[in-house]
């Protein structure tokens, strides 16, 4: 979101008026021009010194779990992180498996993460679930504001108020958050099918999709993907409509929605051997000390 914004107010966009123009993959894969990375020296550092500067954390372990969904169970990081990790966590991968990176699990997700710690380069750590301790580190950015993940849109509010740019909050509020999500989701992995059209097909895209919404608690559990459905049938469109159509089936409370995400981060965690989340509870330390978090999850007795 905070890179949709930056690249709308660079120019991305612009004539539309409208930052949530920008979708997913017109934000991570389109248009790099409208990225700037910063130096810490010369005017760049005065720039970041006279700057409000504020970063975002999130809960370690939604963190991971969100990025294993996002990142390996959608195609998105198959062919680059997914081949990696198999050939790096798995004894005797299959060959589909070594060519495609389809099928990581999250133990071996959590393995890989843990054996890389905190390295940072293309083949091992990635900003996605290295420690925001790591990407941007609070004792040298001195942040004015540190905002959470969990409480997301009330502190983006905040900050766009704070340097006057609540402007754009017009349009950012005027969409269901849930709502765009699914839509972009959908929209982002249909646009990226094409580089493991020869790993999976549509149909098996679409079930995968489904298990994601069910995983964020945007399905219900009980819904399973149709399978009597024509697989011919199946394009980003009928897709479309098969998720509306089910969704608008039920009324779903923020109480509901909030069970059902933290039943499956509870049920994901339950794979994951003591000695792995000890792991994880030194690895991420400085994010447990510096964001807030608890890092004695309270489902690991449960």
């Amino acid at each position: 979101m905070w890179i949709r914004l930056f690249k709308y107010m660079a120019g991305q966009n612009i004539e539309t008026g409208n930052p949530m123009t920008l979708t997913k993959n017109s934000v991570h894969n389109k248009y790099f021009q409208y990225q700037k990375t910063f130096q810490r020296t010369g005017d760049d550092a005065s720039f970041i010194l006279h700057s409000v500067r504020a970063m975002t954390a999130r809960n370690p372990y939604a963190r991971l779990w969100s990025a294993f969904i996002d990142k390996f169970l959608l195609p998105d990081f198959w062919m680059s992180k997914g081949k990696h990790i198999i050939s790096l966590i798995r004894k005797n991968p299959k060959p589909l498996s070594t060519k495609c990176g389809h099928d990581v699990t999250f133990p071996e997700f959590i393995q890989y993460v843990i054996k890389v710690g905190h390295q940072f380069t293309y083949w091992h750590q990635d900003k996605h679930w290295l420690p925001a301790s790591d990407i941007c580190d609070p004792c040298a950015l001195k942040p004015h504001i540190i905002g959470k993940q969990e409480s997301f849109l009330r502190d983006m509010i905040y900050i766009l108020k704070h340097i006057r740019l609540d402007y754009l909050l017009t349009k950012i509020t005027s969409v269901n958050p849930t709502e765009f999500e699914i839509n972009d989701i959908i929209d982002y992995n249909f646009q990226i099918f094409h580089c493991v059209e020869n790993c999976i097909d549509v149909y098996e895209l679409c079930k995968r999709i489904w298990k994601a919404f069910i995983l964020n608690g945007y399905l219900p559990s009980d819904e399973p993907f149709p399978t009597n459905i024509d697989k011919g049938s199946l394009n980003i469109k009928s897709f479309y409509a098969l998720v509306k159509g089910t969704r608008d089936k039920y009324n779903v409370t923020k109480e509901e929605f909030k069970g059902r995400r933290k039943h499956a981060l509870v049920t994901a965690y339950k794979q994951i051997p003591r000695a792995n989340m000890a792991a994880l509870k030194r690895l991420y330390k400085m994010d447990f000390k510096f964001f807030g978090y608890y890092s004695e999850p309270k489902f690991l007795d449960k």
